[in-house]
């Protein structure tokens, strides 16, 4: 794994697909109030 972050950083850019595949960035969302939730389906 990576190192985290510092209390209060900002996080570095990425880009994720939603459910329909389309690709959003984090910076689309910067200056936002954001929670991005990870999860993993099936076994």
């Amino acid at each position: 794994m990576g190192e985290g972050l510092d209390l209060g950083a900002l996080a570095p850019e990425f880009s994720l697909p939603d459910g329909d595949g389309e690709f959003h960035s984090l910076s689309e969302y910067r200056g936002q109030k954001l929670v991005i939730l990870f999860y993993r389906t099936g076994t």
